[in-house]
């Protein structure tokens, strides 16, 4: 239920459900100040390393497939 941030990630400005892995060196959100919104993470997903999640972004299981299966950065 717990999540996983692996070494070098960095997330800012986000809310992460449980069940989440952000792979080592991911990039999530932006700081506060700069974000153009929350970013979310939704309960289950896992961020393969070097993925870098705009600010704002909402990553649900629909998010996954259409965007972060393979070798895109979003």
């Amino acid at each position: 239920n717990g999540v996983t941030i692996k070494k070098n990630a960095k997330v800012e400005y986000t809310i992460i459900d449980s069940g989440v892995v952000i792979g080592s060196g991911a990039s999530i959100g932006a700081d506060k100040e700069n974000a153009k919104g929350i970013t979310v993470i939704g309960s289950g997903i896992a961020i393969d390393d070097g993925k870098v999640i705009a600010d704002g972004e909402m990553v649900n299981d629909a998010y996954y497939e259409e965007k972060l299966k393979g070798d895109m950065t979003v």
